[in-house]
């Protein structure tokens, strides 16, 4: 009997093992939670958002320190090792682990290196049950990898079945160091086509929005069936937000590193831009969403290829590149759960995944070993450059009519918009109606519907319940019901607070009712308990005062809106909150306001309506002024 052979590791240190992960784990946590929270439109104060980290981090701080002295207490002095005799080997589970597992010599399928970087790489031993792997670091001594792949191949070949069995592990060993050392510049080409145009918010922010995303080249079925061929293209670069590009960006990396080691860039290229632009025809011509973007349809198609290339060549495959079935079984549910959710194009996921296993079984068809797929052949080198011509030719073209966005084209990616379950794209989608002059009376009908049934569904607390307000206000002015139109920009800047932009909104509608019924708005008051006249102006040249009087008494107050004109044209909104004593008129100096009035406006009474809440009662005049917008003056 052939003595034992025992190959040891370093101790384990203190800071490694799962102490190291938890930290890691802590720290990613933290960095997430903040770059959500600083990306997210409705998210809380700077400082909130610091003191929500510090907390976490103090808290992160007493979980490291007790998981620290757990495993101080854990690894004690005891010596890691693998243990090679007669019968099989005693693998530690991992490298600084205290149990071991037996495994025969008849289950060990290859002994390899994996990782390009040397000081990073890995022992993998893989076998019929799982994959060990062991950092090449932590063994004592530095031909410890040639020691066990020698003493491992020797008693492989006194088994009764030696010669097959051999010939099997020379191959998958064979394999494994062509694919660490291939390079993988085309991972770095499809990561860059995932990072880089999610610069361009930065750039011009009206790019991070819904309908910014439409006009760059999202997936919308209505444009695509309209012959906008480059949407089933240019979608795969586009991401809805950092998070989406995050997802993306690393389940890419580890996919397309992967694939191209096995297949070659070529081949990586082929199967990419094909389960793309595939996945992105299924969404638009399978009922899948009305608007789409994101590359993982492609980053299924490359699930697809995966799944095909273990299918075929599965035993082949050495560790490192080999998928367990436990492993599959954990990609299968957790992707497949995700396709589900009702805000992810699971139509796409399902034709890219289907278009990456088509492509890759008739790339694979004539191949016999995994090795014959990297050699790239001239059908898939002209494939590869048909491909690749498609794809910039299809970014080219959305670059084009992203620079030349019509009208029309924004009207009907407006309308698609419509048809989502979502609150902020139907937002998006009607607000593009209203402000456009374009706009039909049906499509601005359908817009008014589609917020009028958003607004029912929606908590007057939330953050977003102002913006939609203010666009069913705007699509009501639109419609010329200005009163409808008034009253619900009124509630919008109430819940909105001092945003200029709904007072501005608030000053043209009471404009346009003004000129339309030639009266204003005074719920249960008369036109003639408020009367509004100039006083003298200081000096020539210096905006005049005004002195508001209510002619009876109003218990509890009344609060007045007028508006500015000045040549024709709304210059702001005059918001004055007085106590309702005929005795105690309200003069209003534009010198002693934040935002005053330029020498020449005048001011029309818009509206009269009882006093907020906090104004209710008051015993002095408040008042406020807030100029127009110039965004809001150039709307419709």
């Amino acid at each position: 009997m052939e003595p034992s052979i025992r190959i040891a590791l370093h101790p384990p240190r203190i800071w490694g093992g799962w102490l190291k992960q938890a930290v890691f784990s802590i720290g990613a946590g933290a960095l997430l939670g903040a770059a959500l929270a600083l990306f997210d439109d409705d998210s809380p104060s700077l400082l909130a958002v610091a003191i929500a980290l510090g907390l976490l981090l103090v808290f992160g701080a007493v979980v490291v320190g007790i998981l620290f002295l757990i495993r101080r207490a854990s690894i004690g002095t005891y010596m890691p090792a693998i243990v090679v005799d007669a019968d099989g080997l005693d693998l530690p589970l991992h490298s600084d682990a205290k149990k071991a597992l037996r495994v025969p010599f008849t289950d060990v399928r290859s002994v390899t290196l994996w990782g390009a970087n040397p000081s990073r790489r890995l022992v993998m031993i893989d076998t019929a049950s799982r994959a060990f792997s062991y950092p090449l670091r932590t063994f004592v001594e530095a031909d410890a990898f040639e020691q066990l792949s020698r003493a491992i191949s020797e008693r492989i070949g006194q088994l009764p079945d030696a010669p097959a069995r051999m010939a099997a592990f020379r191959q998958r060993t064979s394999l494994a160091d062509p694919l660490r050392e291939r390079g993988t510049r085309m991972t770095r080409v499809v990561l860059a086509s995932i990072v880089l145009p999610a610069l361009l918010p930065l750039w011009d922010p009206t790019f991070g929005d819904v309908m910014g995303l439409v006009r760059l080249g999202a997936n919308v079925p209505a444009l695509v069936a309209d012959g906008q061929w480059y949407r089933l293209v240019s979608p795969n670069v586009l991401h809805a937000g950092w998070l989406h590009v995050l997802f993306n960006a690393s389940a890419a990396f580890a996919l397309c590193s992967l694939i191209e080691r096995l297949m070659g860039p070529q081949r990586l290229l082929v199967i990419y831009g094909v389960s793309g632009v595939l996945a992105a025809a299924a969404s638009a011509w399978g009922a899948g969403h009305a608007i789409s973007v994101g590359a993982s349809g492609a980053i299924f198609g490359l699930f697809g290829a995966l799944a095909v290339v273990h299918w075929r060549f599965r035993d082949a495959l050495p560790a490192g590149v080999r998928i367990p079935r436990r492993s599959w079984v954990l990609l299968i549910v957790l992707n497949g759960g995700i396709s589900l959710l009702p805000q992810v194009d699971g139509t796409a996921h399902l034709g890219g995944l289907l278009a990456g296993a088509l492509v890759t079984w008739w790339m694979a068809r004539g191949a016999l070993l995994p090795d014959e797929l990297h050699a790239a052949s001239r059908a898939i080198t002209l494939c590869s450059l048909v491909v690749g011509a498609l794809l910039l030719a299809g970014v080219g073209q959305a670059v084009i009519v992203a620079g030349r966005w019509s009208t029309r084209d924004q009207l009907v990616a407006a309308r698609a918009l419509l048809s989502l379950d979502a609150p902020d794209a139907i937002n998006a989608g009607a607000w593009e109606i209203a402000t456009s002059i374009e706009a039909s009376s049906g499509q601005i009908n359908d817009a008014l519907a589609a917020m009028r049934s958003v607004v029912a569904r929606q908590d007057t607390d939330d953050a977003a319940y102002a913006a939609y307000m203010d666009t069913l206000a705007t699509l009501l002015n639109r419609m010329g019901d200005t009163g409808g139109a008034v009253a619900t920009e009124h509630t919008a800047m109430q819940v909105a607070g001092a945003v200029d932009f709904y007072p501005s909104q608030l000053a043209r509608f009471l404009h346009a009712h003004r000129k339309k019924h030639d009266t204003m708005l005074r719920g249960s008051l008369t036109a003639d308990d408020v009367v509004l006249s100039v006083l003298e102006p200081a000096a020539v040249g210096v905006p005049a005062p005004l002195r508001l009087i209510t002619r009876r008494s109003l218990p509890g107050g009344v609060t007045i809106y007028a508006y500015g004109l000045r040549n024709g044209e709304v210059t702001g909104l005059l918001e004055v909150h007085m106590p309702g004593d005929p005795s105690a008129p309200c003069d209003v100096f534009p010198t002693r306001l934040d935002h005053g009035w330029k020498d020449g406006t005048t001011f029309v009474l818009g509206m009269l309506v009882a006093p907020r809440e906090l104004y209710d009662g008051t015993a002095e005049c408040v008042t406020f002024y807030r100029p127009m917008e110039p965004s809001v003056a150039r709307l419709p």
